[in-house]
Order: C-alpha cells, then structure tokens, then sequence
C-alpha cells in the first residue's frame, strides 16, 4: 500500500488562494480521505491508541469528515474527470506538474548535503524541460534519472528533528507538526514561485487546483482499498508515518508491522497451537578407545 508515500505532504505552489469550487473541495479532504462509513467503521478502541498521537480523538473527527466530504464531493469530481480527460491527458498534466516539483527537491537534495542526488534531480529537471517539453513527457525516467520526492519536512527530519504529534486535517490530510513546519518553508522557498512574468499568480493558482486534482486521482485506487479495513484511521496513520521514515532515513528505516485489522464481519482468527521448537539431535553413543 503507497498511497501515502504518493499523498504525503508536498509543497508544489506558491499560491496563496484556491477559488473556484473544485480547489476548494480538495483543499477540505487533502489527499488521503476515505469513503462515507468506512472512516466510521473504526473508533478509537480498534486499535492500542499510538504513542505519538496524543490528538487522536479530534483526528478522527475529523478523518471522519474528510471521509464524507470525499465520498459526497470530491470523489465525483475526480470521476468526472476520469470521464472527459483520455488517461494520456492526465499522464502529462501529471509529468508536468511533477516536473514542476524537480527545483524544489533539488534545493533540499543540496541543504541535505546530497550531491550525486541534486546532480541527477538538475539532470532530470533539464532533460523533461527540454526534450521532454516542459515536463509532457518524462524521458528522464527510462534513462536512468526516476524523479524522488524531498521537502523541507525530510531535510528537517535528516537533521535529528523528530516528527512530533501526528495530525490529521481536513486541509492537508495526513501530516505532523515537523511536516506542517516544513510544508511553510517549502511554500516560501519554492524556486519556481519567484519567477516574475505576466499572470504569474494565475499560473500559481491554476498550479495549486490542479496539483491537488491530480494528487487525488492517482490516489483512488489505494484509497478504495481503505474500505475493507476495519480501522481505515489506524491504517493511513500507520501507513504514512512508516513511509515517511523509509523518506527520511532510506534503507536505515525501521519497519513494524502495520496493523492486522480485520475486514467488517470477520472475526479474528483464534490463535494457533504452539509448535514446540524441535529438540536437539541426541548425541552419538562415545566409542571407547582401544
């Protein structure tokens, strides 16, 4: 399930406001909302409360909302854009928009003090700009240059500084307050947000709508799998905050287990009878000397 790694808190716009009912719609759920009932199908005895979520009562809450705004709202938006947009449309505006993001991952490839990282961020940057014609097609990736998210939140996190509490907003969705500190920075300092030319703003806005479209409609089908789970909240915690270790530690993350919930209506199996471990070969009789 990656879902989160896709969905996770990123920065792509220096734009301050979101009109229009569309942007609006997404901005309330974020990116990791589930289905009416499926958010309501857990409570808060699922499953052992986390250590680092001290605010779990009101995150569900409000995970519950989310979840009714996306399956009244947001859900048949990103249908209907599904409907009148050919999958080679949302292809590019997806490459485009993730192109968009290279300056940002570069800056922070740097401040984490990752050369051969930022070298291949600026190398993939130029060839999609160039020969993939701002971003529509991604001929980076097939040469050896995949794209990988980075954000002030993981340059933060590379430094020593902990997560903090775990959160969940209607506006960003999953997050933590190390996250929420680096969404700011990353807002602020985004490269592409400087450029000065006619109807910038515009462009900044159109960026913001659109990026969140298409953050939730390549998160549906991870988001319909949230729907057999007994505690969809316990699951997008989990899943998230194990995802953004494996972000900021690499293969030095730590990995537990997510949560064995079962579907609704399924009882947990009972435990099985122990194996006794085997017992140890008997020792050969000693031959006596001659």
């Amino acid at each position: 399930m990656a879902f989160v790694a896709s969905c996770g808190p990123r920065s792509r716009s220096g734009a301050t406001a979101v009109p229009g009912l569309l942007a609006a719609a997404l901005l309330l759920v974020g990116c990791a909302t589930v289905a009416p009932g499926a958010a309501g199908r857990g409570s808060a005895q699922a499953a052992p409360r986390a250590a680092g979520d001290p605010f779990e009562g009101l995150n569900r809450r409000l995970f519950g909302l989310g979840g009714r705004l996306d399956g009244g709202l947001v859900r048949p938006i990103v249908n209907g854009y599904r409907r009148v947009t050919p999958g080679p449309v949302r292809r590019a505006l997806h490459n485009i928009l993730q192109n968009a993001d290279e300056p940002l991952v570069f800056l922070n490839d740097v401040l984490q003090l990752h050369p051969r990282a930022a070298v291949r961020t600026a190398a993939r940057f130029g060839a999609n700009t160039t020969v993939g014609i701002v971003g529509i097609f991604d001929p980076a990736t097939p040469a050896g240059l995949p794209h990988h998210d980075n954000g002030f939140g993981s340059t933060l996190g590379r430094y020593g500084v902990g997560p903090g509490p775990y959160v969940y907003m209607p506006f960003l969705g999953p997050t933590s307050i190390r996250d929420m500190v680096g969404e700011g920075v990353d807002f602020a300092t985004d490269p592409l947000s400087f450029a000065k030319y006619r109807h910038a703003r515009t462009v900044a806005i159109a960026r913001t709508g659109l990026d969140l479209l298409d953050e939730r409609e390549q998160a549906e089908k991870d988001l319909q799998t949230l729907d057999t789970s007994a505690d969809p909240y316990a699951t997008v915690r989990s899943v998230y905050l194990q995802s953004r270790e494996a972000e900021i530690k690499g293969p030095d993350a730590s990995f537990e287990a997510l949560p064995a919930f079962p579907s609704e209506g399924e009882a947990a199996a009972p435990p099985g009878p122990m194996t006794p471990p085997p017992e140890p070969p008997a020792a050969a009789p000693a031959v006596p000397a001659p």
